[in-house]
């Protein structure tokens, strides 16, 4: 990779009003971590209770799984929007 390719960055626009809205709903709410658990524990047994199925397969795919958990958590900086649409699409891998 390029020295060029690495120097870019990107920043992300300004939001759309009603996700300001909905973030200083969630913030009033008591934030976005209090609202939707990103937790291990609580997307798997959602899984669980909504397909009825509970064999994840081998256990080599739960520490990347962790892993990507902490660094969504880490990412979504408690803004209620992407906390609800990450929670919603762990929902329906697992």
């Amino acid at each position: 990779m390029s020295a060029a390719a690495r120097a870019v960055s990107w920043t992300p626009g300004p939001h759309a009003p009603w996700v300001d809205q909905v973030n200083a709903l969630g913030a009033n709410l008591g934030a976005a971590a209090h609202l939707i658990s990103l937790d291990a524990g609580s997307l798997l047994a959602e899984a669980t209770a909504t397909t009825g199925l509970d064999d994840f397969g081998g256990e080599t795919w739960r520490e990347p799984f962790h892993v990507l958990l902490d660094a969504i958590a880490r990412e979504v900086e408690a803004a209620l929007p992407g906390s609800i649409l990450a929670r919603e699409g762990l929902e329906l891998a697992l």
